[in-house]
């Protein structure tokens, strides 16, 4: 006599759709890998844009994100894609303030960014080295 398989709507549903179901875990731990990653490998001036990443996992249906960027790392982006060479601005404050090479404070009311020529998509290779980590 053949074997009758009869499908569990509830248990497939646990299996596939909830965070503590095997997908779910699975989902999970990719997602907690890819922002440490993220995080060790994002490039680093002052590190706010490392604190800046951070990850959630939403359910139903289980969805792991990570992001950067905010307040904190504006600059997320053209770090991340690269950017074209632009006029930057002051808008909220009267001038813009820096130190020059030289160590010198120069207060401006605009600059030209030259651009980021070289991209680094951190993310992006975070995600594709967790993934190929498993197989």
């Amino acid at each position: 006599m053949p074997a009758v398989f009869t499908p569990n709507p509830a248990g497939l549903a646990q299996l596939l759709r909830s965070p503590t179901g095997a997908v779910g875990r699975y989902i999970a731990l990719l997602t907690a890998e890819t922002d440490a990653l993220a995080k060790a490998t994002c490039p680093r001036v002052s590190g706010k844009l490392a604190d800046s990443i951070s990850s959630v996992v939403h359910s139903p249906p289980v969805v792991g994100e990570v992001s950067a960027g905010g307040p904190t790392a504006p600059y997320v982006l053209p770090v991340h894609e690269g950017s074209q060479a632009h006029e930057i601005l002051a808008k909220n404050a009267p001038f813009l303030v820096f130190p020059d090479k030289a160590g010198n404070i120069v207060f401006t009311k605009r600059v030209w960014h030259p651009g980021t020529q070289n991209p680094q998509p951190f993310l992006w290779d975070a995600l594709r080295d967790v993934i190929a980590s498993h197989g």
